[in-house]
């Protein structure tokens, strides 16, 4: 046999060892990551995200950011990134001093003003147990005339999203978030 011919069976044979052991090394989690899965979008989401415009003066506009939570489900953590037109507003400030949620998500609590977004991450040691959750206040400066729709950005019914409201779960986090519908418009002069 040559020796070229060798080198291939020999790689053959550790390809197939190789992928051997790693599918039995993976079935497992893949199992497990299945399940999860299966219960993130058999979870019954109840609770809403809703965005509440409080007028700051004729240059800028607040937005409060506030979870609807009629079950009084324990809120761990929420993600809500948002999404608005860079031309008409101007992030400005995000305000955490009025949230129920006491810890910062690493990455989160700012804007990308060249696109137009607001990454807002936030969580507790403690779960928050209430029917109204605030989870910031926002403010915006208007920057260009004419109105600007702020609107939750890229939903998903399990946790692979940027819009999600959290509790755990066996040890796992589950999103219980319902699919946010309303855009708020803001209106500039």
């Amino acid at each position: 046999m040559r020796k070229s011919s060798l080198k291939i069976i020999i790689a053959a044979a550790l390809v197939l060892a190789a992928s051997n052991l790693l599918a039995g090394c993976s079935a497992e989690p893949s199992e497990v990551g299945i399940k999860r899965l299966e219960e993130a979008q058999e979870m019954k989401k109840t609770v809403n995200l809703y965005l509440v415009a409080k007028e700051d003066d004729a240059d800028h506009a607040v937005v409060q950011v506030v979870l609807d939570n009629p079950e009084n489900k324990p809120i761990t953590s929420v993600q809500a990134w948002l999404t608005y037109n860079p031309a008409v507003l101007k992030g400005i400030s995000i305000d955490t001093g009025v949230s129920d949620f006491e810890l910062e998500a690493p990455y989160n609590n700012d804007f990308d003003q060249e696109t137009g977004l607001v990454m807002l991450g936030r969580s507790t040691s403690k779960a928050v147990r209430t029917d109204k959750i605030v989870v910031a206040g926002i403010k915006f400066e208007r920057v260009g005339e004419g109105a600007a729709m702020i609107e939750a950005y890229d939903y998903q019914q399990d946790l692979t999203g940027h819009t999600s409201a959290n509790i755990m779960k066996d040890g796992m986090p589950l999103n219980v978030l319902l699919k946010p519908q309303s855009p708020l418009p803001i209106v500039s002069q």
